[in-house]
């Protein structure tokens, strides 16, 4: 929270009547981790670790260099709620600029009447992030969240991002129809259809042939600084995906559980493409996501996908997921990879606040971003 490296941080502070209230409105310190931390947990029922809270929004590197935004209000002294964001570094027409990501909004229950406490603190936090060279504000909020957002705060919608689906162990499927068969041969049956997959993903990589050659990495290096360096114009709004970003994002995150692939060629020396995988459980359904991915050229694309999906099978996952931008060329390169949109699959929306750039059409056109789950802070 720009604190980081030892830096002072200036504290903005706005009063404000609403209703019969007298509101504070602050940007948050470092030291309001705790606190802020619990306020959320409390409110929503979950366990979100201090350090998890520190690592967005006082480690990133964007973070470090840009004004706070991140608001909390407060009434009488006491905290009433809060309006998250964090500097996020990105690449517009080959421009590096910042972006601020809103999250993890949260208002006392006694506060949500008329959401006149919700409108403030998103104006605040919008005031306070004029005027700092961030281009917009941006975010991918939940259904409820995204009505009241656009009401409210006047969000404006990009897109949906899709979820694309390819099934890799047809376990639940003979689960559906054959339960008790399934569920009595549960471990040869997914080690089975697992194999079989497997099998059948290694002969799509046969055919691909080529140069680029897949390996796991304990951390990203300077050949990703120069592959960034490479690509990063081919698309017209795409978050930074240096060697620092990538590993703040992927390896410093504390409780991460991520696998980190990169393609290779000319002998290990030349990256041309990553991938970030997890896999995770989903109601009875083991899942494996591909969370972020960038390449230089379809065939690094493709070698990064098939062993990513051939490391899947190995896990005996069911399903892998991918998020892209509707109509993007990931979608058509997946389409032809056997990914398909499924109703489950739910749409996840984005949208944005305009700070310091006028081009409203030029953010809200979906063909200009490039999207994965890595993008958003749920995965």
């Amino acid at each position: 929270m720009g604190n980081a490296e030892g830096n002072v941080v200036e504290q903005r502070q706005l009063s404000q009547k609403i209703g019969s209230m007298d509101v504070l409105f602050r940007t948050c310190l470092p030291e309001d981790g705790p606190s802020v931390n619990a306020f959320y947990n409390t409110l929503f029922g979950t366990n979100r670790s201090d350090a998890i809270w520190r690592w967005r929004y006082v480690e990133g590197p964007a973070v470090r260099k840009c004004p706070v935004t991140y608001v909390v209000a407060e009434v009488d002294g006491e905290q009433a709620g809060q309006y998250p964001t964090f500097a996020r570094d990105f690449c517009v027409r080959g421009r590096d600029t910042i972006f601020y990501y809103a999250l993890d909004t949260a208002v006392g229950e006694k506060y949500r009447k008329g959401f006149h406490f919700f409108r403030a603190m998103s104006k605040t936090s919008t005031d306070f992030s004029r005027g700092t060279g961030a281009d917009i504000g941006f975010g991918f909020p939940n259904i409820n969240h995204h009505k009241i957002g656009r009401k409210v705060s006047g969000y404006r919608d990009v897109t949906s991002s899709a979820q694309l689906f390819r099934r890799l162990n047809l376990y639940l499927t003979l689960r559906k129809f054959v339960p008790w068969l399934a569920d009595a041969l549960k471990p040869c049956l997914r080690k089975l259809f697992a194999f079989a997959f497997r099998q059948r993903i290694r002969a799509e990589r046969a055919k691909l042939g080529g140069a680029t050659s897949v390996e796991t990495v304990d951390r990203f290096d300077e050949r990703l600084d120069a592959l960034w360096e490479r690509r990063k114009a081919a698309f017209p709004i795409i978050g930074l995906r240096d060697s620092a970003v990538l590993n703040w994002r992927y390896v410093e995150k504390p409780e991460n559980d991520y696998r980190r692939v990169i393609a290779t060629r000319d002998g290990g020396q030349r990256v041309v493409g990553f991938a970030v995988l997890r896999v995770k459980t989903v109601d009875e359904s083991l899942v494996g996501y591909f969370v972020d991915l960038f390449y230089e050229d379809q065939e690094a694309f493709d070698a990064l996908i098939l062993d990513s999906l051939d490391y899947f099978t190995r896990r005996e996952v069911d399903f892998a997921l991918c998020m892209t931008a509707p109509a993007s060329e990931v979608s058509r390169w997946l389409g032809e990879r056997g990914f398909k949109e499924k109703s489950f699959t739910h749409l996840i929306p984005l949208v944005f606040t305009l700070l310091d750039a006028t081009d409203e059409a030029f953010y809200a056109n979906p063909a200009n971003w490039y999207l994965t789950y890595g993008d958003t802070a749920d995965m």
